[in-house]
């Protein structure tokens, strides 16, 4: 089984606060041949290099279950 995969980032933007949660005035970018067994915080920061961020700035990471909605998915 491939450990192989492609994360889809939503970045940019914010969360709702009301229920039917949802991420709006972000940017998408999609990041291909991610090794899943591989994934760690420099790993992600490289990431962050690629869409153009600066890494000395603060972030969060929040990853969703796949099929799950926000409110319960995060």
């Amino acid at each position: 089984m491939s450990t192989f995969c492609s994360l889809k980032i939503h970045h940019g933007g914010k969360f709702t606060e009301n229920s039917s949660r949802e991420f709006v005035n972000g940017k998408i970018n999609f990041i291909g041949s991610v090794d899943t067994n591989q994934v760690e915080i420099d790993v992600l920061e490289e990431m962050l290099k690629q869409i153009g961020y600066d890494c000395d700035m603060v972030f969060y990471f929040h990853f969703k279950e796949p099929y799950l909605c926000l409110d319960f998915g995060l």
